[in-house]
């Protein structure tokens, strides 16, 4: 069923229990009460496919962050020599592919990357992005303690959700 409909199909519903109570027009574009899901994942294996995902991206990440700058070896001047040599290249092969014309904001984003030193600032970035996968990962693994983690096939979250919401709109209004 389409948002809309449900929207207007739970208007109808609080007007016929409640009656017309003063409402504002903000109040009359959306529903009487959150309609929206507990957890964004259909089922079991809608999410474990983004579990997964998002583990290898921050594995990745991982991965390439510990190569360019090893925590062993990171003070050692033969490393600094050599990530210092593969940074030219790589600022180098990024300036040979041309930078093309400045048609919208990812192109000047990514000129900007270019002039401000590829390497380093890619390897800020590949930083960053770490960073957002391991809290979207810290996230998921909150959501299967708290929706997947059972031996059994898992309840409609999202119906229990939206009947209780009901239910405390009811007893709000009554």
């Amino acid at each position: 069923m389409a948002r809309q409909t449900v929207i207007d199909a739970l208007n109808e519903l609080d007007r016929s229990l409640f009656g017309d109570r003063m409402r504002n027009i903000l109040d009359e574009a959306g529903p009487p009460f959150d309609i929206s899901r507990p957890n964004i994942h259909e089922s079991k294996s809608e999410f474990l496919h983004e579990l997964d995902t998002v583990q290898a991206a921050f594995d990745h990440c991982t991965g390439l962050i510990s190569s360019l700058f090893p925590k062993d070896k990171n003070d050692d001047p033969a490393q600094r020599r050599m990530r210092n040599r593969l940074a030219k290249a790589i600022d180098s092969h990024a300036e040979e592919e041309g930078l093309g014309e400045l048609a919208s904001a990812m192109d000047l984003s990514l000129r900007n990357v270019v002039q401000t030193g590829f390497f380093f600032t890619s390897a800020l970035i590949v930083l960053d992005m770490q960073k957002a996968y391991r809290k979207r990962l810290k996230e998921l693994k909150d959501q299967e303690k708290e929706f997947w983690n059972v031996s059994h096939r898992p309840p409609n979250y999202y119906a229990r959700t939206i009947a209780l919401r009901f239910a405390r709109h009811y007893a709000r209004q009554k």
